[in-house]
């Protein structure tokens, strides 16, 4: 009885209708590991220690007063050398940018008429 595609696809649309049913009424529960737990109302958030203050120094994005007068100091001194390289060589640079947004069989207008 199994052999026969027929049978198969109403048995497996039988199959599908029930399970979808019982998804639908809440009788399926799936996710039975993976609920989450219940909130402990009472914990505060001075009980947490993640919110440690900040002793060490800032990273170099975020320094701030003369270092970072210094850093722009030196990228405008950065900039400036290679403008003048540029401007003394004469040459333009080698930059090569492909654009491509989904790619495929269909896109290019000499494959269908569009």
């Amino acid at each position: 009885m199994l052999r026969n595609g027929r049978s198969q696809a109403i048995l497996f649309a039988g199959l599908g209708i029930l399970m979808g049913y019982a998804a639908a009424t809440g009788g399926l529960h799936l996710d039975k590991f993976v609920r989450a737990a219940d909130v402990d109302k009472n914990r505060t958030a001075g009980e947490r220690d993640s919110f440690k203050p900040v002793t060490e120094p800032f990273p170099a994005c975020c320094q701030i007063g003369g270092a970072k007068a210094q850093a722009l100091a030196q990228l405008a001194t950065h900039n400036t050398a290679v403008a003048a390289r540029t401007e003394q060589s004469g040459k333009k640079p080698n930059i090569l940018i492909i654009w491509g947004d989904d790619i495929g069989w269909f896109n290019p207008s000499c494959y269908h008429r569009g």
